[in-house]
């Protein structure tokens, strides 16, 4: 989705799309800019992001950090005899790796295509903890004991659709502020 959202941009900014020819703009610009005359300004290269890769890489990550958030639910009989001097180490490398894990997979396939584009792994962490902020904001005061379970479930459904554009909406500010496309 990222891929085709770059496309479309390179497309209403008049750019080279992997190295070829200007798409974009008016006509009359497309005429005036043909030649490449000196009255024409070098367009930034944008190389679409594969959006295969892209997908492969996020979906992983992402059941990699869903097995990582039902890991302590999951061995919580076996951990609660663990130590704290273990217990919360252990508690804090398993929720950095969960953090970073989706931003680390993108940025994998992102680094061939933007350069600086290391702070993405950073700044999807930081989307992902505010969305999860955002969800958790809405949906624990609306969460009530005895209610049905249909409003329970439009209850989850409005916290994630919001946690979602949270999450989309700062991935997508930071992605056109990274630095260098090339």
């Amino acid at each position: 989705m990222i891929a085709m959202q770059m496309v479309a941009t390179a497309n209403r900014r008049n750019v080279r799309v992997n190295g070829g020819p200007r798409v974009g703009g008016r006509r009359s610009d497309r005429r005036r800019h043909a030649g490449g005359g000196s009255s024409a300004r070098p367009a930034p290269r944008l190389h679409a992001v594969n959006a295969g890769r892209w997908v492969a890489a996020t979906a992983a990550a992402a059941s990699f950090a869903y097995v990582l958030g039902l890991a302590p639910s999951t061995w919580a009989t076996q951990q609660r005899d663990w130590p704290p001097l273990i217990l919360w180490p252990a508690g804090a490398v398993l929720g950095l790796a969960l953090l970073f894990s989706i931003g680390f997979a993108q940025w994998l396939v992102l680094r061939h295509h933007i350069s600086g584009s290391a702070r993405w792994i950073a700044t999807t962490a930081g989307a992902w903890l505010l969305g999860l902020a955002v969800f958790l904001g809405v949906t624990m005061p609306l969460w009530q004991p005895g209610q049905s379970l249909a409003l329970t479930v439009l209850i989850g459904v409005l916290g994630g659709l919001l946690m979602a554009a949270t999450t989309a909406a700062v991935t997508a500010f930071a992605l056109r502020g990274l630095p260098g496309l090339r």
